[in-house]
This record gives C-alpha cells, sequence and structure tokens, in this order.
C-alpha cells in the first residue's frame, strides 16, 4: 500500500512523479495533470482506508470469522518481506537512473511537490474521516444527501438497469 500511494523513497513515488512530470510539461494535456492529481489523492486515501479500517478500527465480524482466524504462512511473509525490500531497492535505483543526482534540487518545483503533499493529503483525511465512525451516517440521515449517497454506492444502478432492460430481454429472446 505504501508503494501504491506513492509513498517518498519506494518505486511508487518515483514512477508516479515522472508520469505526472511528463504530463505536466505535455502541451494539451494539462487536464489530465489535475485529473491525475486527484488519482493520486483517491489511491492514497482509499489504501490508508483499507490499512486504517483492518489494523487500527475495532473488529467488525462474526464468532465464526474469528475463530478462524490464521497467522499467514512463512512462504507468504517471506514472499512479502521481498516484495517490500525490492520496492525500496527499485526505487532507489529508478531515482538514480532518471534523475541522477540531481534530484534534491528537481523537488523543489512546485509540479514535484504538489504530488507529495496530495499523497500526503489522502492519507491524513482518509485517517481523519474513518476516526469519525458516524459521519457518513450521521450524512445519511438527511435524505438528499441519502439519495445520492445510495446512488453512488450502488454503482449507478447500471447493474440492474443493464440486467432487467437488456439480458432479461435478451434471455427471453434466446428461449424463444
Amino acid at each position: 500500500s505504501l508503494a501504491l500511494t506513492g509513498f517518498p523513497f519506494l518505486s511508487g513515488f518515483y514512477s508516479k512523479d515522472l508520469i505526472l512530470e511528463t504530463i505536466y510539461f505535455s502541451k494539451f494535456l494539462f487536464f489530465s495533470f489535475w485529473l491525475s492529481i486527484s488519482a493520486a489523492f483517491i489511491t492514497a486515501f482509499y489504501s490508508f482506508r483499507l490499512i486504517f479500517l483492518t489494523f487500527f478500527k475495532n473488529p467488525q465480524g462474526d464468532k465464526f470469522s474469528f475463530e478462524n482466524i490464521h497467522q499467514s504462512n512463512y512462504k507468504v511473509l517471506i514472499i512479502l518481506s521481498i516484495l517490500g525490500v525490492l520496492s525500496i531497492i527499485s526505487g532507489y535505483f529508478l531515482q538514480l537512473f532518471i534523475f541522477g543526482d540531481n534530484f534534491l534540487l528537481i523537488t523543489n518545483t512546485f509540479n514535484k511537490i504538489l504530488p507529495l503533499i496530495i499523497t500526503f493529503s489522502g492519507i491524513v483525511y482518509s485517517i481523519w474521516l474513518y476516526q469519525k465512525t458516524l459521519l457518513w451516517w450521521k450524512l445519511c440521515l438527511n435524505d438528499y444527501v441519502k439519495y445520492w449517497y445510495l446512488f453512488l454506492i450502488n454503482n449507478w444502478y447500471f447493474d440492474i438497469l443493464i440486467n432487467n432492460y437488456l439480458f432479461k430481454r435478451l434471455l427471453f429472446i434466446s428461449y424463444s
């Protein structure tokens, strides 16, 4: 999750910065730069939401789930450790390959600092939001917000519309 969010000195940090810098300096893709910055914020938000809800909140499962919890196999732990170390090493070599010794000089420009600020703000916002457990439910008490919340959480009802109006009719035609 740290490498995915673009945490500093990991492989995702340098690749994300390179992609955003390439988009920023292209002629017609300035709007794409802001979409990519928004995607970086959302990625940091949902990755740390997952970490926060998994490791720092009270468990939400049933008794059967807790009785069957077990520690990961040592093979899984070894593979995850290798992936973590390789993420750090590849981030270091990617930084040397792309930036050389000038990385600290390049970092002072606004377009290099903005993704880092956005990443950390996504992390802080996810922790702040999910510490307040009842915030979403208080918002859902308002009828107007409740309908928008249900609309967005149900994937804009695309699956219901496609199933009811397209696939069921095609299924009826295929039976006929």
